[in-house]
């Protein structure tokens, strides 16, 4: 974690595609807990992939327990960011999809690259069922028919799609985003 004027700047480390498995849910969830101080955040990716969603690599071998104990941190996560008490925003730095793309939501604001990176939330084709701590975040960011379709769907969106959908506020270079993220943050702060 890294501080610029009073701006946090948390990034998401982890394996291919920032993927969320179990450490880096509780790491989400105890960063975005109400501490002293509560400091506007920027949350950005590193790599190519903002975040392409939970890890399945580490959930293939996981009991009913072990599912279970992921998702309830999924919902932490989720319920954390969506809930701290300063501006978050988000800093799409490349692909958010399906975990990561409602993760991007729980945030204030969403700056994604102008590249191909592409957005989306794709588990209605596998059957995935959505949590409802994430279908309640859907509920304040979006109208229902643009809800609607993001999750019933199945589409990925490319990153100007998903301006035109209204999934992300800006699109911007990638040598601007961190930097933009961070004016956006203190904008939010300051009205």
């Amino acid at each position: 974690m890294e501080e610029e004027g009073g701006v946090r700047i948390v990034r998401l480390v982890h394996g291919r595609g920032n993927a969320l498995d179990l450490a880096t849910l509780d790491a989400l969830h105890h960063t975005f807990r109400p501490g002293d101080p509560i400091l506007p955040t920027v949350l950005i990716g590193t790599g190519r992939s903002f975040c392409t969603g939970l890890d399945l690599v580490e959930s293939h071998g996981l009991d009913r327990a072990g599912m279970s104990a992921l998702m309830e941190s999924f919902h932490e996560a989720l319920s954390a960011v969506f809930l701290y008490p300063a501006p978050v925003v988000l800093a799409l730095n490349g692909h958010a999809l399906a975990g990561g793309a409602l993760l991007a939501f729980a945030g204030d604001r969403r700056l994604m690259v102008d590249s191909e990176a592409r957005f989306g939330i794709h588990g209605v084709n596998l059957g995935v069922s959505y949590p409802q701590v994430a279908v309640e975040i859907l509920r304040h960011q979006l109208a229902r028919p643009v809800l609607e379709d993001l999750l019933f769907a199945g589409h990925i969106r490319s990153a100007e799609e998903a301006l035109e959908a209204g999934f992300v506020d800006h699109l911007l270079p990638a040598s601007a985003l961190e930097a933009e993220a961070i004016e956006e943050a203190r904008r939010l702060l300051h009205g």
